[in-house]
């Protein structure tokens, strides 16, 4: 079980660890983001998790192209 959540705490096309500092700073920037997205859907009910997978994917990718920069 460690295991998976080892896993869970790497980026996922790099093998850098993401620090434990980063991560509730992480789930902030992706909590805003969904808000966004759920904004501009119009508050449309029934995607809590599209929006905070798209906004996970999208803030994960920023954070990324950061990283290579």
């Amino acid at each position: 079980m460690r295991q998976s959540s080892a896993r869970l705490a790497k980026s996922p096309t790099v093998d850098k660890p993401i620090e434990s500092k980063e991560i509730p700073e992480l789930h902030e920037r992706i909590a805003i983001r969904a808000y966004q997205i759920y904004e501009d859907s119009g508050y449309a009910a029934g995607h809590d998790l599209q929006n905070w997978l798209q906004a996970e994917q999208e803030v994960l990718d920023d954070q990324m192209e950061a990283d290579f920069q």
